[in-house]
């Protein structure tokens, strides 16, 4: 007759991470401010900030000055 197997049974804890692990946020946080990764974010931020120039009022104030020849002007005579 072949021998009892024994299974072990392991304690229940109140949490499923080990108490080394970080949480959600703190990993986001490190993931978004490796080195590694930092020209990807910078892209995006700085694409989001385009995204949010254009869809706000502040781009028809830069149209009308370059309709103006203020800034267009400047801009083309190299100054």
């Amino acid at each position: 007759m072949p021998p009892k197997q024994r299974i072990p049974i392991q304690p229940a804890t109140p949490s499923r991470r080990s108490p080394s692990s970080k949480g959600y946020f703190a990993q986001t946080y490190n993931t978004l401010t490796s080195p590694e990764n930092a020209s990807v974010v910078r892209s995006v931020v700085v694409f989001g900030g385009a995204v949010a120039f254009f869809a706000s009022g502040w781009r028809e104030t830069r149209e009308k000055s370059d309709e103006e020849g203020r800034i267009g002007d400047r801009w083309m005579m190299g100054r």
